[in-house]
């Protein structure tokens, strides 16, 4: 039996409690912290967490910036150039879907990055971690 995520008093290695109802991990896939709510539930082991259900996180990724005009490209009419999808062009959709259990992180096939189909460790979250992502939460 777990116990719901407010239920657990701070932080470890592996977790971070952004505030009373959002907890944070860092995924090694996406390279950034993602997030999780009071609403899952955890088996209290703050070193090899199990949180249930799943995490699942679609989001876009960026193209980078131009370095000499610090912005995103754009064409000679001054906008953003766009793709046929009217994302920014090189922009690509992501998704990592997980489960965590007993201290590690299970990624689903559904993952558009490099770990989809592996198992790895839940890694410690940095200091200064890059910023996170909107999440679904799945049965």
């Amino acid at each position: 039996m777990g116990y719901l995520i407010d239920e657990v008093p701070i932080v470890s290695k592996v977790l971070r409690n952004k505030d009373d109802s959002c907890w944070s991990f860092f995924c090694p896939g996406c390279e950034v912290t993602h997030n999780f709510y009071d609403s899952w539930v955890f088996n209290g082991d703050l070193e090899r967490p199990t949180v249930e259900p799943s995490i699942k996180v679609e989001y876009c990724r960026y193209p980078l910036v131009d370095p000499t005009t610090g912005d995103f490209a754009r064409g000679a009419d001054g906008e953003y150039i766009l793709d046929e999808h009217r994302m920014l062009r090189g922009a690509k959709k992501m998704t990592c879907h997980s489960f965590i259990r007993d201290g590690m992180i299970r990624f689903l096939a559904d993952c558009t990055h490099g770990l989809a189909g592996k198992t790895v460790p839940l890694l410690d979250v940095p200091d200064d971690p890059p910023a996170d992502h909107d999440i679904k939460r799945h049965s």
